[in-house]
């Protein structure tokens, strides 16, 4: 068969370790509320007449079912009944099945007493996770801290269900959820104003609390927040001052990073006393700005992108979601005048320097998001600054939204007017937006073939990466029509009128997405493309919830290495084809297991790189294929379970879904030894059956790997 065919199959690579754990796999605590929702179903389905059709497994699925089974026959048909005995409406008024619609309006935890849906909700939100912007780096280059502590090992997690209604009920919850935990509890924390619209739903102009804080203004016609721009500035000065590489390989702590680049800053301002010219004992917040303009006026890239700033990000339509930002008067107005003090910094008079300014730098060096995303590209990279502009003016818009306003609020806390950019550069130092930024990057030239570039293509190159990313920032999730049983009797005493969804609700979801057979979601609904391109960045969402749709043909892996199977699938093969989206080359598995073991060797130019390249040196051999170590690795004890690819079952007490899981998993490795049979599944059964072990049914299995032929042959 050598002549026809070669196959190479990942789960039968010699001498490797198996990446997937199933040691989740604990039966869940069944709560009262899920008996009871059945019963409330039942008693309704009983009394309209229509008993028999519902399924257990739809009330096993879906918490508060009757809010998201949209398009279901059962739905439908309750409701046509209904409108024959609007008497009996009272019957589906259980908040077991329903949305509170009040309860969301006050961020009011909704109660869903759900086994499944407790379970992912404990997978899913676990520690600070809800105040989390991006994944962690698989390898930080220092301590992680803020609400990154103890996030080492998080992941993204992909949900696959065989209801439809679930994508809706999950991405719609969860994604609550993570508001509540965040936009909620700000709201309670801070002091109320009459004239602020404080609710879960916009206002009447479409607005939402917390309003944008880093935002460019105009007073009197003089640009009024110049201090934002320590953002977007990308100051090659400040960015030569921290070389990661150089600091891992000391074996710096984030203590001793800081206080050498202080240092360094310190030096660098005792020049500029001469600026202080205003008399008096007020200190002078334009240093913020000023201190970074004064650095980079000796660097040729600051000086050649001074010339000719471009302001707006890449300019694309990119399958309905369009990158394009418009050149705003007011943000045009701040780089002007940055640019007019570069030019001639003496026309303005500077005050004592702020005490906090050196360690405001130190942060702006290390960790904000312009510089950061500077030393990605390569400082001296023709078309670097202007790329990194493009780039940290997208990071800083996502800083805008509101959950991300809360996160850096509740973090660090609200102290005041004109400090809320000084914490999102302590957000983005304890979460490592370089080491973030780095990985990401290698992930996407990894993708496009293009990691090792000639010095003409690099500029090309850079323009890719940075439209690549700015695309995935830029993505929006869907917000959902939920239903709620005022919604539902408005239907059904009006059925006549033509605003049938008049008084259902729109939910959010940003932590967790959907992706199913849209049939009427119209423009919100997620493209393809766009799902797979947010998922396998380090950014939100974090959660992915699918039918078989997102079974084949779509990969997950780059950031994500939790599967959840809300319901078994039917056979070993597609319970592959579902693992086989994040099981594959590069996976978020291999590299935190690829960091573990060679993270702390000593590096010279590019981090991912190197270390692939001594694991392949340290892990490949005579004896194992080329899988090793991007799709496999090898050597047990010197790896992290706690990064290995989880393989979560929730399983119901007494239910028969654990001799399901059961039998798949016996099966799952051993079917494809019947290649050509249409039945499979019965053929390694009827061999068990019979007497023949699971090692004497391996014997038999046909191995079609070149690599197996070249060597075992």
């Amino acid at each position: 068969m050598y002549n026809g065919i070669c196959r190479t199959e990942r789960l039968k690579v010699p001498g490797a370790i198996d990446l997937v754990d199933s040691k989740d796999n604990n039966h869940l605590q069944v709560h009262e509320d899920d008996i009871l929702a059945y019963a409330d179903m039942d008693r309704v389905l009983e009394e309209l007449e229509l008993r028999g059709t519902m399924p257990v497994e739809y009330i096993k699925s879906a918490p508060l079912i009757m809010s998201f089974m949209q398009n279901y026959k059962v739905k439908h048909d309750i409701q046509e009944e209904m409108k024959a005995k609007p008497e009996k409406l009272p019957l589906l008024n259980s908040p077991r099945l329903w949305i509170n619609k009040n309860k969301v309006a006050g961020y009011k935890p909704l109660n869903i007493h759900h086994a499944r849906f407790e379970k992912l909700k404990e997978t899913v939100l676990s520690g600070e996770a809800a105040r989390l912007l991006w994944v962690p780096p698989s390898l930080p280059y220092y301590e992680l801290g803020g609400p990154f502590r103890n996030q080492e090992n998080f992941s993204k997690t992909l949900v696959f269900s065989a209801w439809e209604m679930v994508p809706r009920a999950v991405s719609t919850l969860i994604s609550y959820e993570a508001e509540r935990l965040t936009v909620g509890t700000l709201i309670k924390k801070t002091p109320g104003q009459q004239s602020e619209r404080r609710s879960y739903f916009p206002d009447s102009k479409n607005k939402r609390f917390p309003p944008p804080r880093v935002t460019f203004s105009v007073k009197d016609k003089e640009p009024a927040n110049m201090n934002a721009l320590c953002l977007l500035h990308p100051s090659v000065t400040l960015a030569s001052m921290y070389d990661p590489i150089q600091a891992m390989n000391r074996d710096m702590s984030i203590k001793d990073i800081l206080r050498e680049v202080q240092g360094k800053i310190e030096g660098h301002l005792d020049g500029f006393r001469h600026y202080v010219r205003r008399e008096g004992q007020r200190q002078d917040e334009r240093w913020y700005y000023m201190a970074p303009l004064l650095m980079g006026r000796s660097q040729p890239r600051i000086q050649e992108w001074f010339k000719n700033p471009v302001l707006q990000s890449v300019d694309e339509d990119y399958d309905g979601v369009v990158v394009q930002e418009e050149d705003s008067h007011a943000l045009s107005l701040h780089l002007e005048r940055l640019k007019s003090l570069y030019q001639d910094p003496e026309q303005v008079e500077l005050g004592l320097m702020p005490e906090d300014l050196a360690r405001v730098l130190t942060n702006m060096a290390i960790a904000s998001p312009a510089i950061c995303a500077l030393r990605m590209l390569g400082p001296d990279t023709p078309g670097a600054v202007g790329l990194s502009w493009q780039l940290a003016k997208t990071i800083v818009e996502r800083f805008n939204t509101q959950e991300a306003i809360a996160m850096v609020d509740l973090s660090y806390g609200k102290a005041g007017e004109g400090v809320h950019w000084k914490n999102i550069l302590r957000y983005c130092l304890d979460g490592n937006l370089q080491a973030v930024l780095d990985e990401y990057a290698h992930m996407l030239l990894d993708g496009h073939d293009k990691q090792h570039c000639s010095p003409e293509e690099v500029e090309k190159r850079n323009q890719t990466l940075i439209r690549d990313m700015i695309r995935t920032l830029k993505t929006h999730t869907a917000s959902y029509n939920v239903d709620t049983y005022p919604a539902f009797r408005h239907r059904v005493k009006n059925y006549d009128r033509i605003d049938l969804k008049k008084k259902q609700i729109r939910m959010r979801s940003s932590y967790a997405v959907g992706f199913y057979d849209m049939k009427d979601e119209g423009k919100s609904g997620q493209r393809k493309e766009n799902i797979r391109l947010s998922l396998n960045s380090p950014f939100r969402p974090f959660v992915l919830t699918t039918t078989s749709i997102g079974q084949e043909g779509l990969d997950f892996h780059c950031y994500c290495r939790k599967i959840f199977h809300w319901n078994l699938p039917g056979n070993p093969i597609d319970l592959e084809q579902r693992e086989g989206r994040i099981n594959r080359y590069k996976c978020h598995a291999i590299r935190q297991n690829i960091a573990f073991k060679y993270g702390k060797n000593r590096f010279y130019r590019d981090v991912w790189q190197e270390m692939f390249d001594h694991a392949l040196l340290q892990e490949k051999s005579s004896k194992t294929s080329d899988l090793v170590p991007f799709w496999r690795l090898t050597g047990q004890d010197t790896y992290n379970p706690a990064c290995n690819i989880e393989r979560i079952v929730p399983l119901y007490p007494l239910s028969r879904d654990s001799a399901r899981y059961e039998r798949l998993i016996k099966i799952l490795s051993l079917y494809r030894l019947s290649l050509g049979q249409t039945r499979q599944e019965e053929l390694i059964e009827y061999l068990f059956e019979n007497g023949v072990s699971q090692e004497e049914v391996e014997q038999l299995f046909m191995n079609l790997s070149p690599y197996f032929k070249e060597v075992f042959v």
